[in-house]
């Protein structure tokens, strides 16, 4: 029976990355994306933040408790999943269609296909590389031959690491690790499995499935199984029509340059427009979208007569929205977003264009 090569791909604190890549100045300080507030938790914690013990989900004030130069910035959820949507085109069009997305922030690949020809540690670093040059942003990579391992593989170096988790690698680099590391492993279980002495994933490997049911009930068939490596190879990949594409980006500083901004719109409406081509859809509505000085997000959209993909006569609208109502105005962000989406088989007069 073949085996298949599964990547579990996750963007290294994304949030936090992003808004370092829009403002390199919080490189290398201490950042985490929420609300500045008493009830608000943080989203995301770069890797300086996380030195000093602040992680996701824990409250805002504890965070700032623990650094007192803790920088907070609030997150831009429409940015993210710009860059969340250019990820998965790039893995799409360069490597593989065989894409899980689990969140905005991982997917599972299947390159079974692609490793007859490259080993998966190679096409990890070439897919790390990619995001890099073309992203600007980083990820960390797990490999193995079902998706639990590539998951749990993943974390075991972060971030920017690439790390294999094979079922023969399970005695070495996984049963040492504490139980709390096992994905299913919440709290509740954690502490009950600490009341019975069982501390690390080893004492649960030595235990057999009747005794792991007995111990934790239909759930220990599961834990037994991912502790011995057993899990699901399927990535699913089902193509499912996006309700709408967009791409935006924050300027580094406010602006009312219109050669900047025009060039900019120009770059999002080609990101636009590639996944339009890539999913083989088109797009009946236009918007574009801005936020002005006094950080109030506006739309001006335009709908069509009949659907378009085509790049040039989505750029002319979106000049042509600009001028329209934006020329001379100070922004802060502009964004290009599509809607209304069909493929093209719906649509048969596209055909004879």
């Amino acid at each position: 029976m073949e085996h298949r090569e599964i990547l579990h791909v996750d963007m290294d604190a994304f949030f936090a990355a992003v808004e370092e890549k829009k403002d390199p100045t919080l490189k290398n300080l201490p950042l985490v994306i929420g609300m500045n507030n008493s009830k608000s938790v943080v989203s995301t914690a770069n890797y300086c933040a996380r030195k000093y013990g602040i992680h996701s989900a824990m409250p805002i004030y504890k965070a700032k408790l623990l650094c007192k130069d803790l920088i907070i910035r609030e997150p831009h959820f429409s940015e993210y999943e710009d860059y969340h949507h250019r990820i998965i085109d790039l893995l799409r069009t360069e490597f593989t269609d065989q894409i899980e997305v689990c969140s905005i922030d991982e997917c599972y690949l299947d390159i079974t296909d692609l490793s007859k020809d490259k080993t998966p540690k190679y096409i990890a670093l070439m897919i790390q590389n990619r995001i890099r040059q073309k992203i600007g942003l980083s990820c960390s990579i797990g490999i193995a031959h079902n998706k639990f391992l590539a998951k749990t593989a993943t974390d075991l170096h972060k971030p920017n690491g690439i790390t294999t988790l094979y079922r023969d690698e399970l005695m070495e680099k996984f049963w040492p690790l504490k139980i709390e590391k096992m994905q299913m492993v919440g709290p509740s279980t954690a502490l009950f499995l600490h009341q019975n002495n069982i501390h690390l994933i080893s004492d649960l490997a030595k235990l057999n499935k009747k005794h792991l049911i007995k111990l934790l009930g239909a759930n220990g068939a599961h834990i037994y199984e991912c502790v011995h490596g057993i899990s699901s190879d399927r990535v699913v990949w089902q193509k499912q029509l996006p309700k709408s594409i967009s791409s935006g980006s924050t300027f580094y500083r406010d602006t009312n340059d219109e050669n900047e901004i025009t060039r900019t719109l120009a770059e999002h409406v080609q990101i636009v427009t590639s996944r339009l081509l890539h999913e083989k859809i088109l797009a009946k509505r236009i918007t574009l979208q801005v936020k002005s000085e006094r950080r109030r997000m506006i739309g001006k959209s335009v709908t069509f007569a009949t659907p378009t993909q085509d790049c040039e006569q989505l750029l002319f609208i979106i000049n042509q929205l600009y001028e329209q109502n934006f020329i001379n105005h100070t922004l802060r962000y502009v964004g290009v977003a599509v809607s209304q989406i069909i493929p093209i088989r719906d649509n048969p007069a596209h055909l004879f264009r």
